[in-house]
């Protein structure tokens, strides 16, 4: 792949065999430019890093007029990477892709030496390395054949570079066609590849001296055992004096409560959970709800969750040995804004009810701090999942801080016939209206995933391509009047979710910072990350988004 074997590389450019001296040019060149490469993906990390900060400084001293250029021109860059791009996830995703693929394909072809057919394919395999990505080895193969050398691909080193450029081109064909379909299946084809990558690119070029490749293997092997050992030894710890216990959930969900907290565990991020008697060798990510007690609520879907629901259900109650790793996540302090818009679609309200219920009981009383709750779910079922939680924000001494738009897309003749009127916050009223029809937006909700890995709710779910979450109709209001015995103002009918993020951002002074936080189907996140994108300006409040899609 790299280069020919380096068993017939002379040690230096005056070696025994003068000959091949350009292939040391070439080792020399190769080397040099990966040199900048890394250099180059190095100021990309930089700049983002100091983006980060200086935006954060720029809002700090934004009422200082020698620094409005530099707010200005801030939101003007944010207001358009923020958008969504078809095939990214928005206009900052495909600006980075292409400079990661305008750098690859710069280092791939310059200074390359066309006179030798080999040279160009050292160069991919170098970049490869680099990369520890695809190549295509097929440049070499054809090179060895063309010059009657095909006894070179029998050798140990080089059969090696085949394997490795095999395992490579399966990595990419299994995240292209079975990551969706049947993701366990996939992690453990990924991992057993990843091995054989490793292995076989340190017994393609099995000598320390010469280039680095082997250095660099051992290093990236180095680094994986070194996380999967930390991994482990934290199971092992919070595996001590620890159990769950789980409750079946109306509807497919599933409720697990920890007996032991998690250090630095907080509402929103997400940890790896280990239970044995319903997977031995497996552990699944899940979004934290709360964490006193530490507690998981979790969709069903095929594979792990469906396993445990079917055990919580024949067994309500039990306990379970149990451990837990991470956490793991990160997302802006909403504390450190003035409004927080949370937006959430189906079984996505684990991740925006964990950052609403951390945010309240963090408020005081006189904190002139607002929350925008909207969610949208298919029935009342769903909403029990949450309902303690619920319970908590609506009966809370800080309640009135938090606006409720919920929204049931299934509605039953039933439900809006025994309704009455209850208030959505303090100053708002809901009225009665007949039943509707499923709507598009219920399809994209909770649609029966093919995830199996079945992880976090608040990162994991199937992206359903036949609906259109930007659709928007005249809603149909009406109002529950309970969920278990919970009052809950809900709105039946699909929710305009872009007039309500717009309404929700435009009312805040422009002094005043906002973040919007959503979770849930792609359809409703684009319509968030869009609208959000649209209202950053000079003249407005500062705007940060967060956006946690369904999918892999």
């Amino acid at each position: 792949m790299a280069s020919p074997p380096s068993s017939q590389m002379p040690a230096s450019a005056g070696g025994s065999n003068p000959n091949q001296g350009w292939m040391v040019i070439r080792l020399q060149t190769s080397l040099e430019l990966l040199s900048y490469y890394a250099i180059s993906l190095a100021a990309i990390i930089a700049i983002f890093i100091i983006g980060h900060w200086a935006r954060r400084l720029a809002w700090n001293a934004s009422q200082l007029v020698i620094l409005y250029p530099v707010v200005a021109l801030s939101r003007a860059i944010r207001k358009v990477c923020l958008r969504k791009l078809p095939g990214f996830t928005s206009v900052g995703h495909a600006i980075l892709v292409f400079i990661f693929v305008a750098l690859n394909a710069t280092f791939s072809f310059y200074r390359v030496d066309y006179s030798k057919a080999s040279n160009p394919a050292a160069r991919f395999g170098w970049m490869a390395a680099g990369n520890l990505a695809f190549v295509d080895a097929s440049l070499y193969t054809q090179y060895f054949i063309s010059t009657g050398r095909t006894y070179i691909l029998r050798e140990e080193v080089v059969t090696a570079g085949i394997v490795l450029g095999f395992a490579m081109f399966f990595t990419v064909l299994a995240g292209l066609t079975l990551r969706k379909l049947k993701y366990e299946l996939f992690y453990v084809i990924h991992l057993a590849l990843f091995v054989v990558i490793v292995v076989t690119l340190g017994l393609h070029r099995p000598s320390f001296d010469h280039d680095k490749t082997l250095i660099v293997t051992v290093f990236i092997g180095a680094l994986w055992f070194l996380d999967r050992l930390i991994r482990f030894v934290r199971l092992a710890y919070n595996s001590v004096n620890n159990e769950a216990t789980v409750f079946p959930l109306p509807n497919g969900g599933t409720r697990i409560v920890l007996k032991k907290p998690m250090t630095r565990a907080r509402p929103g991020k997400h940890c790896y959970v280990w239970l044995p008697r319903i997977r031995t060798f497996e552990t699944h990510p899940f979004t934290i709800v709360a964490t006193e007690p530490m507690e998981l609520i979790i969709n069903t879907y095929s594979g792990f969750t469906g396993d445990l629901h079917r055990y919580a259900s024949e067994n309500p109650g039990a306990s379970l040995a149990v451990s837990v790793e991470g956490p793991y996540g990160t997302f802006p302090d909403p504390m450190e804004y003035d409004k927080v818009v949370l937006v959430a679609g189906g079984s996505g309200a684990t991740f925006t009810i964990a950052l609403a219920a951390d945010m309240i009981r963090r408020l005081s009383r006189d904190s002139t701090k607002k929350i925008d709750f909207i969610w949208a779910t298919r029935g009342r079922d769903n909403m029990a999942w949450f309902r303690q939680h619920l319970n908590h924000l609506m009966t809370h001494e800080c309640a009135p801080k938090i606006s409720f738009e919920l929204h049931l897309t299934r509605s039953e003749s039933t439900e809006a016939a025994s309704s009455a009127p209850i208030p959505r916050s303090p100053s708002q009223m809901s009225t009665a209206a007949p039943s509707i029809p499923p709507s598009a937006l219920e399809k994209n909700i909770e649609s029966p995933a093919l995830s199996t890995q079945a992880s976090s709710v608040a990162l994991r779910e199937k992206d359903t391509k036949d609906t259109d979450m930007i659709e928007t109709a005249e809603s149909i209001d009406a109002v529950a009047s309970g969920v278990d015995g919970l009052s809950l103002p809900v709105t039946y009918g699909r929710p305009d979710i872009e007039t309500m993020v717009r309404e929700a951002i435009m009312s805040v002074p422009k002094d005043k910072r906002v973040l919007v936080a959503a979770c849930g189907p792609t359809g409703l996140v684009d319509t968030v990350r869009n609208t959000t994108a649209s209202c950053i300006q000079v003249n407005g409040p500062s705007v940060e988004l967060h956006c946690e899609q369904f999918g892999w």
